[in-house]
């Protein structure tokens, strides 16, 4: 009886939310319906299957639909906390602790989450509670009577609490006490962690340490437990191996490798290989090294592996090796590795003179490769290959006849060249000849069934035609190529779309989101496809994530129509808006607010968006307007506040930012951006020490990416799993995407890559936020190892330009113009540092060195813009009233379409320093009526009534 009034009055509350996590036990979904969808039991199921992002999905969508709904917010609460956004599942557990400070699954939730946070003793705090709630059950009497069920879940819990003790304890270096609370985790059920979990990060506990002959045992006990359990494996193969039992470890990698997939499998060999070497089993470690080269050769290509060749010269065929596999992603270390054993070890080795051919003319390096395709003719005539690859570099260069002669030359050697005919069909499509192009494409694949682009050729060249049934058939036969390929299944999406078959094409945009989540191209076309069956719902929700993911892709016409269709998607603008400011694309942002605030004229943080926007494009009096309009609403809106104060500051008014600004803190004493204000204030009036005092109290407040995500990110930077820490990264960004580690890290992993132009789309987005993180040595060696990248010095000077820290900005300036003297973004920052601490003389030497770039007019305001608006006011304050007004001028004559209030503001003053009231009245009076509340007019209008 009295296991029974416990279920019912303990457990009844806490069933759902507590038992998800078991995925051996049933959990009935809570009722509601949308178009017959459950997207509680959807996003637990997910959950369950360890989908955690698109469980996250379904239970967001879950609680639009039922707010009040505390089984799915228990749920993606462990999501958060799953994929590493522990502030957000901080929240959802404080929320429901709150509610019930005796949810035991709320005080589970919270101290998880603190741990995550690296708030260890609030963390600690919560864990122990944990445990005495579980332990006051424990040694009740009536223990023995409790159900199985019940007992069951009460030692999960005094497991789970004991495991996050360890964990707290490992984490601050108490390793002995960390045992000793594994040592008692282990002795019960845990529905929450896997035993071989347990046990895997009880022996970290002694592997961290150095203690491999005590971790040993213990990852043993892990992998009895679980022999599928790779950590775990590799884990006790390199304890075996820093503890010198070479041949135990080679055992145990063998085991490991048996359990891998293909990209796994590289540490395992890696690890083989080692203890070949160790043991003098050289051949062994050769042929190991060389296998896991060809599965992952970032991962290879590190230091100790360079020992090892530089000891044996002969090794240095590994070269080829690395070369051959570098040319599948990442073209810059192919020509590095092959070009480095072509000069040093074989100079006639053709496969590597070949594909070093392919990897300067994947780079664009047309000469080059034609070059080392004729080399590779001069050592084997015979070899059809070089004459593609010849046909393929004159087909770039835009010589057709060269290019088809030296196609027609490969097929001569080999007629069943299925490499020569996917080069015919590129040269037919050149030539606008769409049916040659589609049986040479036909007859490549005829010719080898796994030749993945000339079966895309294929499928492409129907789609084309409209021959959508046709295509979708060649794509299914993509998709059996490699169904890991997220383009194909995006291909077959739009080829079913295209027919008419949506639902097909939903499975196809389904599975393509469900290989990489963070695919535009998935979302926008599941999107599409829920518009047309009318689930609007499904598809606004699928556009919001594809226009936050990239939003120059989703931002098309047939999006615009879809909102202008259906008014309840009028918020859309709204995200496109924050997107585009994301993207730092403040002008495409500013045009999208405004769409929205059109239908929803007071939205606070439409006008938010707007108000910024108009400030990063340098438009400061309507920036100024837009910040003193929220403050009416919201007097004490932070955010409008700090703005307002900025405007102030740059406008030179110092004693009135100030008043902004220490409001601003007095409100949130961690607003930074108003802290970086003071102390510039400070900083300007030669008050250093109550500047630095500033700048100390700004880094302790700076903030870090602590999540999960990023440190197994780095963790898997250091590793060189370049591919995997991107993967990690992107994770992190979802969790916070305004910290500068995380675009750090994607920046150095798509160096190392070789996709230059991604590593320098995330640098740029990192020095912006966080300029500081990595300037040195590192930094500037990956920015000076690529001419694309240099011009990065001048992102990095703006970086410190934003956050106030002139004298840096002023040096990554300077080092840019070391670089190219005629850098405009380098010039436009000497000059604008210039005349925010006062230098107007140098300010108007820097910017008349830009003046011959200046086009005669734009559309909208940039850079340039922003350039004459500087430097009109530069000739202001040195009384030059003639040379300010001329410059006005040309920044009015620069937008002819537009009425920008700036070159109005400018002349009106100038103007009235010149004694023309009348004239300046009448400009301060067309300012005004444009934007209303404009600071500099306004205080123009004061000025005359003097």
């Amino acid at each position: 009886m009295k296991s029974k009034c416990l279920r019912i009055s303990l457990f009844a509350a806490l069933f759902a939310a507590a038992f998800v996590f078991a995925a051996s036990i049933p959990v009935r979904a809570a009722w509601f319906s949308k178009g017959g969808k459950d997207y509680y039991q959807e996003g637990l199921n997910h959950f369950q299957k360890k989908n955690y992002y698109l469980s996250m999905q379904s239970l967001e969508k879950a609680l639009q639909l039922k707010p009040d709904y505390p089984e799915a917010l228990g749920v993606l609460g462990w999501d958060y906390i799953k994929v590493g956004r522990a502030l957000d599942a901080e929240a959802i557990f404080t929320k429901k602790y709150e509610k019930n400070n005796a949810d035991i699954s709320a005080i589970q939730g919270l101290a998880w989450a603190k741990f995550a946070l690296g708030k260890n003793e609030e963390s600690e705090k919560y864990f122990n509670m944990e445990l005495k709630w579980a332990n006051d059950f424990i040694t009740k009497d009536n223990w023995i009577f409790f159900g199985p069920s019940d007992k069951e879940y009460i030692e999960s819990i005094y497991s789970d609490a004991n495991y996050g003790l360890a964990s707290l304890a490992g984490a601050q270096k108490n390793y002995a006490l960390a045992a000793k609370y594994f040592e008692t985790a282990l002795q019960y059920p845990n529905s929450f962690t896997s035993r071989t979990d347990l046990l895997t990060a009880c022996g970290d506990i002694y592997y961290y340490q150095a203690k491999y002959a005590e971790a040993i045992p213990v990852y043993e006990r892990a992998v009895k437990e679980d022999q599928k359990n790779l950590s775990a494996q590799l884990k006790a193969a390199w304890s075996y191996y820093f503890n010198n039992q070479f041949a135990a470890a080679g055992a145990a990698f063998e085991k490991a490798l048996a359990v891998s997939s293909r990209q796994e499998s590289v540490e395992a060999l890696y690890g083989i290989a080692l203890t070949d070497y160790r043991q003098n089993k050289f051949d062994q470690a050769y042929r190991n090294l060389a296998r896991a080269i060809a599965v992952n050769p970032y991962y290879m290509d590190n230091a100790v592996v360079h020992d090892m060749i530089a000891k044996k010269p002969e090794w240095k065929t590994l070269w080829k090796n690395f070369g051959l596999a570098y040319t599948a992603s990442n073209y810059y270390a192919a020509v590095y590795k092959l070009d480095g054993y072509l000069q040093v070890v074989k100079a006639d080795d053709v496969e590597a003179l070949l594909a070093d051919g392919w990897s300067y003319l994947g780079l664009g390096y047309l000469d080059k490769a034609i070059q080392l395709f004729e080399a590779a003719l001069k050592f084997n005539p015979k070899s059809d290959e070089a004459y593609v690859g010849l046909g393929s570099s004159y087909l770039a260069y835009k010589k057709p006849a060269e290019a088809l002669k030296a196609y027609q030359q490969a097929l001569a050697i080999n007629p069943q060249s299925a490499l020569a005919c996917n080069g015919l069909a590129y040269y037919y499509l050149s030539q606008k000849d769409e049916a040659k192009a589609l049986e040479s494409a036909q007859k490549s694949v005829s010719l080898k069934s796994d030749y993945y682009d000339s079966q895309a050729f294929v499928g492409n060249a129907l789609f084309r035609q409209k021959k959508y049934d046709q295509a979708i058939k060649e794509y299914d036969k993509l998709i059996k190529i490699d169904p890991s390929v997220f383009s194909s299944w995006n291909l077959l999406g739009w080829a079913n779309y295209s027919a008419g078959k949506y639902d097909a094409a939903v499975k196809a945009f389904a599975e393509s989101k469900r290989i990489n989540p963070y695919l535009v191209e998935a979302h926008y076309g599941l999107g599409m496809c829920y518009a047309r069956t009318g689930d609007m719902n499904d598809a606004k929700d699928e556009f919001s994530a594809a226009i936050n993911l990239y939003p120059y892709y989703s931002h098309t016409k047939d999006l615009v129509s879809l909102i202008k269709a259906n008014p309840k998607w009028n918020d859309l603008y709204k995200t496109l808006g924050w997107s585009y400011y994301n993207y730092q694309q403040y002008s495409l942002a500013a045009s999208a607010f405004k769409e929205y605030l059109a239908a929803e004229p007071g939205d606070i943080g439409a006008l938010r968006g707007m108000a910024w926007s108009n400030y990063w494009l340098g438009q400061l009096d309507t920036a100024y307007a837009g910040f003193r309009g929220i403050l009416k609403e919201e007097a004490n809106d932070v955010d409008a506040l700090v703005g307002t104060g900025w405007i102030l500051y740059i406008r030179g008014k110092d004693g009135e930012a100030m008043g902004y600004l220490q409001k601003a803190v007095k409100i949130n004493d961690k607003a930074l951006n108003a802290w970086r204000t003071v102390a510039a204030i400070h900083f300007r009036a030669k008050r250093f020490e109550e500047a630095s005092a500033i700048y100390k109290k700004i880094a302790d407040l700076q903030p870090y990416a602590v999540d999960t995500y990023n440190n197994q990110g780095w963790a898997l930077y250091k590793e060189n799993k370049f591919k995997e820490a991107v993967a990690k990264f992107n994770e992190s960004l979802r969790v916070n995407r305004y910290l500068g580690e995380p675009y750090y890290g994607l920046g150095l992993s798509y160096a190392k890559l070789g996709d230059i132009e991604k590593a320098r789309e995330n640098f740029a987005s990192a020095v912006y936020l966080y300029p500081a993180y990595m300037d040195g040595q590192d930094l500037y060696a990956v920015f000076d190892s690529n001419p694309k990248l240099k011009d990065l010095y001048s992102a990095l000077g703006w970086g410190y330009y934003y956050q106030y820290y002139y004298d840096k900005a002023k040096f990554h300036f300077n080092k840019a113009l070391k670089a190219d003297a005629g850098n405009s973004d380098a010039l436009l920052g000497v000059g604008t540092v210039a005349f925010i601490l006062g230098d107007f003389n140098g300010a108007i030497e820097a910017y008349k060195k830009l003046l011959p770039n200046v086009p005669a007019k734009a559309s909208f305001w940039d850079k340039y813009s922003y350039m004459l608006d500087n430097l009109g006011w530069s000739y202001y304050y040195q009384k030059q009233y003639d040379s300010a007004l001329e410059t006005f001028k040309r920044l009015e004559a620069y937008h002819p379409g537009i009425s920008y209030i700036a070159p109005i503001n400018g002349k009106g003053w100038c103007e009235l320093k010149k004694g023309n009231k009348d004239e300046a009245q009448k400009l301060f009076q067309q300012s005004l009526k444009i934007v209303p509340y404009n600071y500099t007019a306004e205080a123009g209008m004061k000025e005359m009534k003097k």
